[in-house]
């Protein structure tokens, strides 16, 4: 009984410090992005990054601490896309980058905080987020 005990006490003990090394590396990142230096980039997460638990995007864009500023991006992206000429109906990887091109300097001059994202990682994931969340949608009518 006291070997489970200690056994459960380690597991916790290392739950523990597992969020401690995660609060750090978002600490870590966002302390990066408040730098306005144009070299502060924030270098696009490993793919296990984007596969741990919700608000999956928002935390790895180190956002969980403002909401209300994701919303606002998103939001951006979302009257963005349409405006550009993107097609709905066509997968992410088959649109004309030029569009993209188009929409990510429109997206940088709304919300500056996405230029701190290396090779606009986060703008392209909401992009990819929004066309497949649509897509979904419409396949339900």
């Amino acid at each position: 009984m006291a070997a489970r005990d200690m056994t459960l006490k380690d597991s916790r003990e290392a739950e523990k410090t597992a969020k401690e090394a995660r609060k750090e590396a978002e600490d870590a990142a966002k302390n990066t992005m408040e730098k306005n230096s144009p070299t502060a980039m924030v270098p696009k997460p490993k793919a296990a990054d984007f596969n741990e638990g919700t608000d999956r995007l928002r935390k790895v864009m180190c956002l969980m601490d403002d909401q209300a500023e994701y919303l606002a991006i998103q939001g951006t992206i979302h009257d963005l896309v349409p405006c550009v000429g993107l097609d709905f109906a066509v997968k992410y990887t088959d649109q004309p980058s030029s569009e993209f091109k188009k929409l990510f300097k429109l997206a940088h001059r709304a919300h500056p905080l996405l230029g701190h994202f290396q090779n606009d990682w986060a703008t392209a994931e909401l992009i990819k987020q929004y066309l497949c969340n649509h897509h979904k949608s419409i396949a339900k009518k």
